[in-house]
C-alpha cells in the first residue's frame, strides 16, 4: 500500500513540473509589449504596519520617481513603531503624495479600502510598503487595460537583496519560479490566480463593486487578514474578467 501511495505522489509531482515548464515555454513576461501606451491616472495604495524607515523612504521614493500621472495615498495602519513619523517626513520632501492614519489596528485589507475611499485615479495600484518599483513599472502595469476585458494585472517581482546570502538566493528563486513560470503561462489564458500584494493594478470600478465581500472574508467565524492578494484575484475572476 504505501508503494503505491509512493507511486501515485511521484506521478502528480511529474504532471506538476511538466506543468510549469509547460506554461513557461507558452506564457511570455512582457505580456505589456501587446498593449500601447495608456494615458491614465492610476492611484498608488500603500498600507502601512511597522516598516522599516529605510525600506519605507526607498518605496515612497520610488513611487515618486515613476513614470505616469500617479497619485500616492500612503496609509498607517495606528504602527507601533516609528512608521508614521517618518511618513510625516516623507510628506514634507514628497509633497505629493497623501498620508492617512487609521485610530486602531485594522490591517491590511482595511487600511487599501480606506485608502481607495482618498483615491481619484482610472486605475488602482496596490504595493507593499517594502516594494522597490522601477520607474517604468505602473505605465507598464496599467498597459493591458487598454483591453475592455482585462480587470487586473500584476507585475514581475524579484528579491532586492538576493546577492546577500544563500538564504536570500533561495528566496529570490521562489520568486522567479513563481512569476517567470507560473504566473507568466497562466497570463497567457487571462487567468493568473493570484496578483501579488508587491506590486498589481485594478480598474477603480471594479474594485468599488466588491470593496465589502474583500474586507468581510471570513474563515470558520473569524475575519480573514492573511491571503488578501489571492482573495482579491479570485472574486475578480469571478467577474469573468481577464487578469495578466
Amino acid at each position: 500500500m504505501i508503494i503505491f501511495y509512493f507511486r501515485v505522489y511521484v506521478y502528480l509531482v511529474t504532471i506538476y513540473l511538466w506543468y510549469r515548464f509547460l506554461l513557461m515555454f507558452i506564457g511570455d513576461l512582457r505580456v505589456s509589449k501587446k498593449y500601447p501606451l495608456l494615458k491614465a491616472k492610476t492611484s498608488v495604495i500603500v498600507p502601512v504596519y511597522n516598516e522599516k524607515s529605510d525600506l519605507l523612504q526607498l518605496c515612497i521614493s520610488s513611487l515618486c520617481e515613476a513614470y505616469g500621472d500617479n497619485e500616492i495615498i500612503v496609509v498607517d495602519d495606528k504602527s507601533t513603531n516609528h512608521s508614521w513619523e517618518k511618513m510625516v517626513e516623507l510628506k514634507k520632501k514628497f509633497p505629493k503624495i497623501k498620508i492617512v492614519r487609521l485610530k486602531e489596528n485594522r490591517g491590511k485589507r482595511y487600511a487599501q479600502y480606506v485608502g481607495l475611499h482618498f483615491a481619484t485615479g482610472d486605475f488602482i495600484v496596490t504595493v507593499d510598503s517594502d516594494s522597490i518599483v522601477k520607474k517604468d513599472a505602473i505605465i507598464e502595469l496599467i498597459k493591458p487595460f487598454s483591453d475592455p476585458k482585462v480587470g487586473a494585472t500584476t507585475g514581475n517581482v524579484r528579491a532586492f537583496n538576493r546577492e546577500r546570502n544563500f538564504l536570500t538566493k533561495m528566496i529570490d528563486a521562489r520568486y522567479k519560479n513563481a512569476f517567470t513560470f507560473e504566473r507568466q503561462g497562466l497570463s497567457s489564458f487571462g487567468v493568473v490566480t493570484c496578483c501579488s500584494g508587491v506590486i498589481s493594478a485594478y480598474r477603480r470600478e471594479n474594485l468599488l463593486e466588491i470593496k465589502d465581500k474583500y474586507i468581510t472574508q471570513k474563515f470558520l467565524g473569524k475575519v480573514c487578514t492573511y491571503g488578501d492578494d489571492r482573495h482579491l484575484t479570485n472574486l475578480m475572476l469571478q467577474k469573468k474578467y481577464k487578469i495578466v
